[in-house]
């Protein structure tokens, strides 16, 4: 009868050593998620890089251990950057640029996506021209910082541990 008891109890303790080591592999692995915000913490995103070169922007927070279904932006991690104008100052809530291939998946009809910054940043009127053959970008000068007039954040995703956002004055 006691070894009975002993065996059960040491199973437990395994089951549970296991089940934690598989929680911490698949947080680190899998599940790791970053939050972007405008500058008054109102308004988020999601940013979750998934094994396979997968990534998902997800409006909000979203914390489900699923991939999303539906409102969301599909992209990849290699070789991408995302631009964020959180304060538009039209009728979208914010609006992003994604540098590498990206599929739009059901998203709220407030958030436009653009397929490069460089339009953002024409609509914007920071450049003042564009030539894309030539591979010109010529910078307005009398435009004010992105950062400083839209709340503007510009995320760099192609990291093997995480993302960096880059704080432009």
């Amino acid at each position: 009868m006691k070894k009975k008891n002993q065996f059960r109890k040491r199973r437990i303790i395994v089951t549970i050593v296991i089940i934690t080591i598989v929680t911490i592999v698949y947080y680190q692995i899998d599940y790791k998620r970053h939050f972007i915000s405008n500058n008054n913490n109102t308004e988020f995103i999601t940013i979750w890089q998934r094994i396979g070169n997968d990534c998902y922007i997800v409006p909000g927070k979203y914390y489900w251990i699923f991939a999303p279904k539906d409102n969301f932006i599909k992209t990849v991690n290699y070789r991408n950057y995302i631009g964020i104008v959180w304060n538009t100052e039209d009728k979208y809530s914010y609006k992003i640029s994604i540098y590498n291939k990206f599929k739009v998946i059901d998203l709220e009809t407030d958030i436009c996506v653009y397929s490069s910054n460089d339009s953002l940043l024409l609509e914007y009127q920071i450049l003042e021209s564009l030539d894309i053959q030539r591979g010109k970008r010529i910078k307005n000068p009398k435009a004010d910082s992105l950062k400083r007039v839209y709340d503007y954040d510009y995320v760099d995703l192609n990291r093997i541990y995480g993302i960096k956002v880059h704080d432009y004055k």
